[in-house]
């Protein structure tokens, strides 16, 4: 049986804390940390909430 697991996703909060306000600025952060992903993944990510993460 799977076990569904709720969250809140905060990211744009979090971004603005950090006053970073789109998801171009983000960008560069991310791949400084070795995370590479495309401007477009990371407006999906910036705009919305992810249907999933694959933590296993």
């Amino acid at each position: 049986m799977k076990r569904k697991v709720d969250y809140t996703w905060k990211l744009r909060e979090i971004m603005a804390g950090r006053r970073i306000y789109t998801a171009t600025e983000l960008v560069p952060l991310l791949r400084e940390r070795g995370i590479d992903l495309s401007a477009s993944q990371v407006h999906h990510l910036v705009s919305g909430t992810p249907n999933g993460c694959p933590c296993r």
